[in-house]
């Protein structure tokens, strides 16, 4: 650091300023980003600005590129070099005595002396974490009259590259932004529908449950199973069942509003919540309607098929206010659905429970019989094997 070798354990010190930039960069690699590689630069980077140990500092990364090939470098697991240059320290005596930049130095606050000049520093994220200071060469009159095209001149120079730096810097930003965005995107949406996943319903869902006590409202949990899905995969392959998923989710947006949130859980399985309900009468006209668009035809492969969908429906506050519990209930209450010949609408009721509860009991008893019966078939079985002596005889 700073122009030194320094030990790789000593990387520690740095690692929460160089952290965001490695996962960055390691993600590249592992996309296989060639953006910026030439003849002479062999494999992409990144770089930032940023304070290390109260001091400003340029950040650079670049993966390790082995003569010998003899480093292995694992996807994710990259061996990196790590630079850091100081920009209060030699990186400002080389600019002094390179470009004569006369009392050049690094400032934290534009405050300026007289005759100075100042360039912000910024960051990747925008913000300006100080500035670079200088006394701009003024010898006079007579001499800058003489010396004044190729002062310009250097200063543009040197002006230019600093701003090519930053804009630089500005667009390899932005661009890590809008890989963020996508990354984050990826995380909390359903890459077949673009519905929110499991994750985002649950964190929306939380929240709308929070809500509640200061808003006084009721919200409906309504669980959604497509029926005759399974033969639609079977008799059309796999990519006829997503066209039709696809066709689905389309269809579920268009029957709900803005403030309701329609998430896919996986398979065949959606799930909404729908958000300041009047009563139950809302509900079921949303279940109506998502019954009936089920029921049109879909075009996959070519050809039109027909399914259907089964909901369960749970209220908040009125069947709690637990977000696993009202999931839950919700999904019994798509079980009586399912029970019941499917495309149709249940809402969950407390004798729903009770009725789980004994139909779980009479399993295992049944189990438990079955078990008993088993052991007593193998005894009866031992009995009446023949002695050794029957043998003999």
């Amino acid at each position: 650091m700073g122009g030194s070798t320094v030990e790789p354990g000593s990387y520690r010190s740095i690692h929460s300023n160089t952290a965001r930039l490695v996962d960055d960069l390691r993600a590249r690699l592992k996309r296989g980003d060639t953006e910026s590689v030439t003849k002479q630069v062999l494999t992409i980077g990144a770089s930032d600005m940023a304070v290390i140990s109260g001091h400003p500092a340029i950040v650079s990364i670049k993966p390790v590129v082995s003569d010998t090939g003899h480093i292995a470098q694992e996807p994710g697991q990259e061996f990196l070099h790590i630079a850091v240059r100081y920009l209060d320290g030699s990186l400002i005596t080389s600019l002094r005595q390179d470009y004569l930049l006369d009392g050049a130095r690094f400032s934290w606050v534009n405050m300026l002396a007289r005759g100075e000049a100042s360039y912000p520093l910024i960051d990747r994220s925008g913000s300006t974490i100080g500035f670079f200071v200088w006394q701009p060469y003024r010898p006079g009159a007579p001499v800058f009259s003489q010396l004044g095209p190729m002062l310009v001149a250097t200063f543009g120079l040197l002006l230019g590259g600093v701003i090519v730096v930053l804009m630089s810097l500005r667009r390899r930003t932005l661009k890590l932004i809008e890989s963020e965005d996508r990354i984050y995107h990826l995380a909390h949406n359903d890459l077949l529908t673009a519905l929110p996943n499991r994750s985002q319903f649950n964190d929306r869902l939380a929240d709308a449950l929070t809500r509640l006590p200061s808003t006084g409202e009721q919200l409906a949990i309504l669980y959604l199973d497509l029926d005759r899905f399974k033969q639609v995969n079977d008799s059309f392959g796999h990519p006829a069942g997503d066209e039709l998923l696809r066709e689905f989710s389309d269809r579920l947006r268009r029957l709900t509003t803005e403030a309701d949130t329609v998430a896919r859980l996986g398979g065949d399985e959606f799930i909404i919540i729908q958000r300041q309900v009047a009563g139950e009468h809302e509900v079921k006209t949303l279940c109506e309607r998502l019954i009936e668009t089920a029921r049109r035809p879909f075009e996959v492969a070519g050809v039109q098929v027909f399914v259907g969908v089964s909901v369960g429906a749970a209220f908040a506050p009125r069947d709690g206010c637990d977000r696993d519990e009202l999931v839950r209930k919700a999904d019994v209450a798509l079980y009586h659905a399912k029970a019941a010949g499917r495309s149709g609408y249940v809402f969950f009721k407390a004798e729903m429970d009770q009725t789980l509860a004994m139909r779980k009991d009479l399993n295992r008893s049944y189990a438990r019989r079955c078990k008993c019966l088993a052991r007593s078939r193998s005894i009866i079985s031992r009995s009446t094997r023949p002695t050794p002596t029957e043998w003999r005889a």
